[in-house]
């Protein structure tokens, strides 16, 4: 596996061990959060790209859909000596959705708590032995991958360069749609148009769930009622008018199928909360898209006609304690009254989201973000969307643009310009919560300059698609050294 420690592909890769496969690959020697996830299933992986890195006689030679052959000599020599072996890893995803029965988390964000959720709660109880794996660009927190067998399939379904296009799936779910990638995608109707061709072609008689709560999603639902009729299509959401309309009365939600159980989930932004309950509508709905679903269910999930609703009841209240997602709001440590978080928010939405989320859940507390942007692209047609989102910080240090391996080119790094455009709205928001907005390259000066900032009760985010997570490790030595 070339590019093993992607998040996609270590996913993939713990799941092919855990089916039977011996898998290597190789990688980047850069420090990664996936590295624990590799070394906890005792994958073995070399640093570099060489040419002699290259396994001759494997069965199967993925590599991530970030490189090329141009700038990776270990990929050049597999596609010209053994072609018919490789396979990207959307095309690897593809040939896994042809053997076996596959559903997608599709949508702008949410994609990865939404499918880590679903898969988590598939494998709770007597559905342990439901026979799923899922393949997703984190893991559930504080656990393994998730692989109960191999006849049902369940995947983050990206958008970018139309990969969901080339998956075979009984279903989807779809968060939300927004413009992204715009490297790819020249606007956002041509993301609209996307998304209509993957429920497009959906498996006829196929399920497919929409959070309505997104605009372009309620404009995708009417276009499914005009043109797939055949679909079993399920709304939910905040606005939702449908039996799956989310409630909330103080810190409880409720659904009005189910109005009289009320569920206490651990976030407090709605897009999180839709996520989960997103992800309880679809594990309720791979299970009963079974001939026979009672074998994996408590008797207690089943109590009325409405079988679907009870189950979805029954699963919130699962949820309630559902450990969360690697890098999606996790905390790193607390220390000494500073909480460390990371977060993989890497668009405007994203970040406004999370830092949402944290606001409710740590009031009164200063927000202290490293911001490492994600492809000069997407920084460059997003720029003031960047920056009213980033303001919701009370500290923002940006670094240099993280260099994907996507070989885009800038004549400058944007990160600059963005700090620059924050640091101009601190003096016109006198009432709002930015206080300081700088442009730091080395991470030891970043987190020298975060160290001081956050005080004695400051929240700390290391914040991107990037690799900065190693940020808060440097920090949280830094106070400790100056006996703070």
């Amino acid at each position: 596996m070339i590019g093993i420690k992607g998040t996609g592909m270590s996913s993939l890769a713990v799941i092919l061990k855990k089916a039977g496969a011996f898998v290597t690959g190789c990688d980047s020697n850069e420090v990664f959060p996936t590295d624990q996830l590799l070394e906890d299933a005792e994958i073995c992986f070399a640093s570099g790209f060489g040419a002699d890195l290259l396994m001759e006689d494997a069965d199967f030679l993925i590599y991530s859909d970030a490189y090329r052959r141009e700038n990776c000599p270990v990929l050049a020599v597999a596609l010209s000596r053994f072609f018919d072996r490789c396979h990207s890893y959307p095309q690897f995803l593809a040939l896994l959705s042809s053997m076996c029965r596959t559903y997608g988390v599709a949508g702008t964000h949410g994609k990865t708590t939404t499918t880590a959720a679903a898969g988590w709660l598939l494998s709770q109880g007597k559905r342990k032995q439901f026979p799923l794996f899922a393949v997703m660009g984190s893991a559930v927190a504080g656990e393994g991958a998730i692989c109960n067998g191999t006849d049902e399939m369940l995947i983050e379904a990206c958008e970018y360069r139309d990969h969901f296009l080339s998956y075979d799936l009984r279903g989807v779910l779809i968060t939300s749609i927004e413009m992204d990638h715009p490297d790819w995608f020249a606007d956002e109707n041509a993301v609209c148009r996307s998304f209509e061709k993957l429920v497009k072609g959906l498996s006829k008689g196929g399920v497919v769930i929409l959070c309505v709560d997104d605009p372009n999603v309620r404009k995708l639902s009417k276009w499914v009622e005009c043109n797939r009729k055949d679909l079993i299509c399920v709304e939910y959401g905040f606005s939702s008018q449908s039996a799956f309309r989310i409630r909330r009365s103080g810190k409880a939600y409720s659904i009005d199928l189910v109005p009289y159980v009320t569920f206490a989930l651990n976030a407090m932004s709605d897009p999180i909360i839709c996520d989960y309950f997103g992800a309880a509508i679809l594990a309720s709905s791979i299970l009963l898209d079974r001939s026979n679903p009672r074998l994996f269910l408590d008797d207690s999930a089943l109590v009325c006609d409405e079988i679907l609703g009870t189950l979805v009841g029954s699963m919130m209240k699962e949820m309630e304690l559902f450990p969360g997602v690697r890098s999606r709001n996790e905390v790193v440590a607390q220390e000494n009254g500073i909480v460390y978080i990371d977060d993989y928010a890497h668009h405007p939405t994203e970040i406004r989201v999370c830092l949402d989320n944290l606001r409710r859940s740590y009031p009164g507390r200063r927000l202290c973000v490293a911001f490492s942007p994600h492809t000069y692209s997407r920084t460059s047609a997003l720029m003031e969307e960047f920056v009213a989102a980033l303001a919701m910080a009370n500290v923002v240090v940006v670094q240099k643009t993280y260099a994907s391996a996507r070989g885009e080119t800038a004549d400058s790094d944007n990160a600059r310009e963005l700090a620059e455009k924050l640091s101009s709205r601190i003096s016109r928001s006198l009432y709002g919560c930015l206080e300081s907005a700088v442009y730091i390259e080395y991470d030891e000066d970043a987190a020298a300059f975060l160290a001081d900032a956050l005080g004695q009760n400051g929240v700390c985010i290391s914040l991107g698609a990037g690799n900065n997570r190693p940020l808060l490790g440097r920090i949280i030595e830094l106070r400790r050294g100056d006996g703070r």
